[in-house]
């Protein structure tokens, strides 16, 4: 039995031993000190290995064939990263298209570690073995579907646009949706993403080449930056921080007057406007304050040029990205040096960008060094190339010989490689921990597609918002859906996509997707007949216009021509574009209904302007019918003109499936609209900007707590006198809301100060309004001539804004919160002065009158208490949750093995006391039910556990002991307490009797 008391012992050490330990990081292996790993793994590189790790490079295809250029090239350099992209056709449908990527990226990685065949090496020794290359980034750039830069087009969760995520304001459906994107990618062997787009668009023009479209959160840059924080806290999760979130455009091209993707766009905003609106959305993933999950792991840098940062723009200034001073000054800001200084990565835009190629770098080798040393320079750590083909990629390795040979020289230049190598070093090591064979390969077979379809079903519910008419008027405009027999003409704006260049074209959504959504969902309940129902796409509706003339007539005679030379006529042929088509025509004509999906159409089609020249030009088909659009893109296209015509315009902002079956229901007002989008729409009146100001409506209230000194305490007072007391001085609200006093007041001792908080804040279209927000304080003075004055102004936090008084004067008065139109409820309070000491009354509120108006959602005040300034409670930020109570496994550990021991030791002595199996088996199980049932309640926190835990780690331990402990106690003294409890019994039972024969009843 000595090994039984061993095993027994070990158990009672081991939660003494694990308690201590630090909790676990979410990247398994990850070293405690990742940036002193990361220079070790430096000194073991080298120099062509140092350079190579710098560049993040395309190519071209999916093959998988090991004598590809790319993997030769990854064989002998061992390159940083690579890009797969869909205008490379690096992803196929043709086949499974899932299973090729997993392919791919697995023979991606496996070629990159193989160890190079010729170049020097570094000279393995006992201290510094012989290492495998580092793991490759993989990267893409994913997004919503329907969008131009989205890449995937199958394969994986069809994901709403940022816009629509952003049309729910709630930042938990950007985290579910980056979540989706994070477990997927990951299945696929990616291991970064080229995204969220963190832009603002907060002054859209439909207009401008560099409109983005649906492609943002986006209008307001405090929105923006919670939903990107969200996204990318979600993607670290779902991947198991196996994920790098790169996130663009830094500083931001919400205000760019060009196409991005093609040429050098200008933002011409001043600093403090570039700092208020696009670099804030960027500086909320650069905070390490609270969860730093939702901390981006770098940014991309962007093409454009920026007056607040640059100065007056010439033909001399360089992109931002490459402009060395400039990119530097906006690192250093303070929103940003924290970040940078733990490791924040900058990845550039593409060395040979057309837009830069063309304007900034006329004359040079692209892949030339010197390329590759402005961009490092200026403060770049990993470069991305863009090769469009075969011979591009195989003129790398001049690139990277003409960066060593400069490496070599040392100096600044070598410092700054060694600087952007240890960065990109760390960040693999954060992925990754320590590196081995094969860490970054996908060794476990594909994992099929669980895609997240019901949580994207559940977004589209909630982005469903209306545009125009105002809510009011919506209810006389459509106070029915389409009657059985209606007959419903559906006009889709459509795009070709193509996952690869030889690839099936696709139509997305499909010309007919809302009639066949609307047929699957009403069509068995016999509220639509399909023969009344008719899908045409912007094409059709354009070929249509362009062949009506003025009476829609075909005409079907020949026309007289001049005569032969024989003298006879030769009919002239009607042309083709003159006869129109009348099956749209028909449609048209005939129907009760017209709904419209439109998008933003790419300009190559040529045809964005064609439901517009509808409404312009044949009005008699359209008069007497209900017109319903829904813009699956940015809604800010539509003009005034048309709007004027149209019954109803709603909001989508994605063309994903689940977005088009929210259409059909709620073409049949089966769905209710919220109201306020994210974007501003002039032509619909709607300004993002006055719409997320304090709607002055709500009558929020005012929370109150008397805040004291260090190491004070409020002591009773005096009686005070009748002329002070609060029922003699009855102070009646401007509001009529009755006022009842508080108890007797407390003296305060010097330094007191009523802290006073907002409740929530809300906007006019019902959400919180955005940290930042003004909130003025002011105080009246009712005994000194009604004197108000503004005593603090604050800025919102999560809706919520505080301020602390100290009151000047004895007497009543009344504390109130003004933020633009909306005005809190009054806080009335009574200064007294009592026996030479302060004291303060604090009168509350009776809801004798209901305040008209006050949002649903709207928080109501706490109770008002005395709060000591040093109490932890004291100093949580407004808006924080409260803690709930969960399980560290650690003390899940720590109470198995006690429950072990003490189950241990009770089995050992039943067995040498003689006690049988079942006996044995007995006490052990209550010893068991008294372990879990303590650790029970400490993890649900019940009262006298708070007595625990100032011991930290040692509480569960000492919950979990303690109740085995008595378990064992009862088991040993259960004799005793059963002879107690008889004895106990026949006292009762005797004076029961007794009190009977007494005559008690």
């Amino acid at each position: 039995m000595k090994i039984a008391r061993l095993v027994a012992l070990l158990a009672l050490l081991a939660p003494l031993i694990i308690a201590p330990l630090p909790a676990a990081k979410a990247s398994s292996g990850q070293p405690a000190d990742s940036r002193a790993a990361a220079a070790a793994i430096l000194d073991n590189l080298t120099d062509q290995e140092k350079i190579a790790q710098l560049f993040l490079v395309t190519f071209t295809g999916s093959s998988l064939d090991p004598a590809a250029p790319i993997f030769q090239i990854l064989r002998r350099y061992h390159l940083g990263g690579v890009v797969l992209t869909r205008a490379n056709d690096n992803f196929d449908d043709r086949t499974d298209v899932r299973a090729a990527l997993h392919a791919l990226t697995g023979l991606l990685q496996r070629a990159n570690q193989e160890l190079a065949v010729s170049g020097a090496a570094a000279t393995p020794t006992p201290e510094a073995p012989q290492q495998l290359p580092q793991p490759l980034f993989i990267a893409v750039a994913h997004s919503g579907l329907g969008l131009r830069t989205a890449e995937l087009l199958s394969g994986t969760t069809a994901l709403p646009s940022p816009l629509a995520i952003g049309a729910t304001w709630n930042p938990e459906n950007a985290r579910l949706a980056g979540m989706a994107t994070g477990r997927e990618l990951r299945q696929l062997g990616f291991n970064m993403l080229l995204g969220p787009n963190l832009d603002v668009v907060d002054s859209p023009n439909p207009a401008s080449p560099g409109d983005l479209g649906s492609g943002v959160f986006g209008g307001n840059a405090f929105w923006v930056g919670e939903f990107g924080r969200a996204y990318t806290r979600g993607v670290h999760a779902g991947s198991g921080r196996r994920m790098a979130v790169i996130a663009g455009t830094f500083p931001g091209l919400g205000s760019g007057d060009r196409d991005a993707a093609l040429e050098v766009p200008v933002v011409s905003k001043p600093l403090a406007e570039l700092q208020a609106v696009d670099i804030r959305s960027f500086a909320a993933v650069a905070s390490l304050e609270g969860n730093t999950e939702g901390a981006a792991d770098g940014f991309v840098t962007g093409p454009a040029l920026y007056a607040g940062l640059q100065g007056s723009i010439s033909r001399e200034t360089r992109p931002l990205a490459i402009d060395e001073s400039a990119l530097k000054v906006l690192l250093q800001f303070d929103e940003f040096r924290p970040w940078v200084e733990l490791g924040g990565l900058l990845v550039s835009l593409p060395l040979n960008h057309p837009g830069v190629r063309r304007d900034y770098l006329a004359g040079q080798n692209l892949l030339a060094s010197n390329v590759a040393y402005t961009a490092l320079m200026a403060g770049n750590d990993l470069l991305q190339v863009s090769v469009q083909d075969e011979d591009g990629l195989l003129a790398l390795p001049a690139t990277l010989d003409g960066l060593v040979n400069r490496y070599k020289q040392g100096g600044v230049f070598s410092a700054r490689v060694d600087q952007a190598v240890t960065r990109i070093v760390e960040l693999k090591q954060e992925l990754y921990g320590k590196f081995g064979a094969g860490a970054a390969i996908n060794t476990q077979p594909l994992e099929p597609l669980v895609p997240m379809d019901s949580e994207m079903a559940a977004i589209a519910r909630e982005a469903f918002t209306l545009l125009a008419p105002a809510a009011a008027d919506l209810a006389q405009r459509l106070p029915q859906p389409p009657a059985p027999g209606a007959r419903i003409v559906f006009l889709t704006q459509t795009q070709q996509v193509r996952q690869c260049s030889l690839c099936r074209p696709q139509r997305l959504p499909a010309v007919d997707a809302l009639q066949v959504a609307v047929e699957r969902a009403y069509g068995p309940i016999a509220k639509v007949r399909s023969q009344n129902l008719s899908s045409f796409d912007f094409g059709e509706l354009a070929d249509f216009l362009d062949g009506v003339g003025p009476t829609p007539v075909p005409q079907t005679t020949a026309t007289p021509a001049l005569e032969s030379a024989q003298g006879t006529a030769i009919p002239t042929p009607v042309p083709a574009a003159a006869v129109p088509l009348t099956s749209i025509a028909d449609a048209l004509r005939d129907a009760a209904w017209v709904v419209a999906l439109l998008q933003p159409a790419q300009v190559a089609e040529g045809v964005p302007s064609s439901f517009q020249r509808l409404l312009a030009t044949r009005p008699d088909l359209l008069a007497g019918k209900k017109l319903v659009v829904f813009a699956l893109g940015a809604p800010y296209h539509m003009d005034a003109a048309a709007l004027s015509q149209i019954t109803a315009y709603y909001g989508l902002f994605s063309a994903a499936p689940a977005f088009i079956d929210v259409a059909a229901q709620a073409l049949f007002l089966d769905l209710t609209p919220r109201v306020g989008g994210p974007v501003s729409v002039p032509a619909a009146a709607y300004f993002l900007a006055e719409r997320l100001l304090p709607d002055p409506v709500q009558k929020f209230e005012l929370v109150i707590e008397l805040v004291l000194p260090a190491g004070n305490s409020l002591t009773p007072s005096p009686e005070p006198t009748l002329a002070l007391t609060p029922a003699a001085t009855p102070m009646p609200s401007p509001t009529g809301v009755a006022v009842a006093p508080t108890a007797v007041p407390p003296t305060l001792p010097e330094g007191a100060q009523v802290k006073v908080s907002t409740t929530v804040l809300r906007d006019f279209n019902g959400n919180i309004v955005p940290d930042g927000t003004q909130v003025d304080f002011d105080v009246l003075y009712k005994d000194a001539n009604a004197l108000r004055e503004i005593f603090a102004t604050a800025f919102t936090v999560q809706g919520v804004a505080q301020a602390a008084l100290a009151p000047k004067r004895v007497g009543g008065i009344e504390i109130r919160a003004v933020s633009g139109g909306a005005i809190s409820l009054p806080a009335p309070l009574l200064v007294s002065d009592v026996a030479g000491e302060t004291a303060i009354v604090v009168l509350t509120l009776t809801p004798s009158i209901t305040p008209s108006a006050v949002p649903a959602a709207t928080n109501t005040p706490a109770p008002q208490v005395a709060v000591d300034a040093n109490s932890p409670a004291n100093n949580a930020q407004a808006g924080e949750p409260v803690p709930e109570a969960s399980t560290d496994p650690r003390d899940l550990l720590s109470a198995l093995f006690i429950n072990i021991a003490v189950a241990g030791y009770g089995w050992d002595a039943a067995r040498r006391s003689g006690r049988g199996l079942i006996q044995r088996f007995r006490l052990a199980l209550g010893i068991t039910i008294g372990v879990w049932l303590a650790y029970d309640l400490y993890v649900l926190q019940l009262p006298g556990v708070a007595l625990l835990q100032s011991m930290g780690a040692l509480a569960p331990v000492l919950c979990a002991a303690g109740g085995g402990l008595a378990a064992l106690a009862v088991d040993r003294y259960k004799v005793q307490l059963a002879a107690g409890w008889q004895s106990g019994s026949r006292l009762l039972q005797a004076a029961w009797q007794s009190m009977r024969a007494s005559g008690f009843k």
